[in-house]
């Protein structure tokens, strides 16, 4: 990825909106009892960008197989954090601008623009803006270093990025592994909305005779089954018997690696 090639955006300070969070989580394992769910409000920007003078964003023009990074996804940057092992940074060397997971004693003749804190995957079926044609916002951005703040093209606001029906849509946090090979791994934050028409294969957050759990759904002549993506994990069969319901589709899933995340608590 050379330099002229970069779209960098800045992250919007302001709150904006907030939306539904369910904390105690939706099962990514077998389903277990629901529980009566707490709920609060979320504000993304806040949560994904805390510290938002000193965060950039750019869109992921390699993947990174190991920690289920895909082209075209979101990287969240942040320049004020401190590189530690195994951190996946991003960087230039030899005027090219990269991010990988670097060590400590291999930062020799590289700059080092920042921490990746998130990685952000929009469900391109559901995905209702193009970064690039959402309106963008000036300003100033003193915390960013300056090959940053000269290639920024403006500001995004995640709350208008993420959500397209702040009524039908929640976020909440992913609890065990059944959908590991989706990319969604225990902690993840899951924004689902409930305004989409269920179909074959879609992802789901299912309610199922009085329990929830997320599985990608398969609708097969006469049949409908709950499909994990973890070999550990047996797929569901419906029944007439069974008393379910699709309570939302799975729109984007976000993994933090730095900041607290926050807690599902579910089980």
């Amino acid at each position: 990825m050379r330099k002229k090639e970069i779209n960098i955006y800045g992250v919007q300070e302001l709150h904006v909106s907030e939306i539904l969070f369910i904390a105690d989580g939706i099962k990514a394992g077998f389903p277990n009892p629901a529980q009566d769910y707490l709920q609060e409000s979320i504000d993304m920007n806040r949560v994904i960008a805390p510290k938002p003078n000193n965060t950039f964003v750019i869109v992921a023009e390699r993947g990174m197989s190991d920690e289920n990074i895909e082209e075209g996804n979101l990287l969240v940057i942040d320049q004020s954090l401190l590189p530690n092992d195994n951190d996946i940074i991003a960087y230039i060397k030899d005027g090219e601008f990269l991010i990988r997971k670097i060590r400590n004693n291999d930062k020799n003749n590289l700059i080092v623009l920042g921490v990746v804190t998130a990685n952000i995957k929009t469900y391109k079926e559901h995905f209702h803006h193009n970064i690039e044609s959402l309106p963008v916002l000036t300003g100033e951005y003193p915390g960013l270093p300056s090959f940053v703040q000269k290639q920024i093209v403006g500001k995004i606001d995640f709350d208008q990025l993420l959500f397209k029906n702040s009524s039908t849509t929640f976020v909440t946090v992913a609890v065990g592994d059944s959908m590991i090979e989706d990319g969604i791994e225990d902690g993840n934050l899951l924004i689902i909305d409930k305004s989409i028409t269920p179909y074959d294969q879609c992802l789901a957050a299912c309610y199922i005779n009085g329990e929830f759990t997320l599985k990608r759904v398969k609708v097969e002549n006469d049949s409908a089954w709950l499909l994990p993506s973890n070999p550990a994990y047996s797929p569901i069969k419906l029944s007439e018997e069974d008393d379910f319901l699709v309570w939302g589709i799975v729109v984007s899933n976000i993994k933090q690696f730095h900041y607290r995340r926050l807690n599902g608590r579910a089980g």
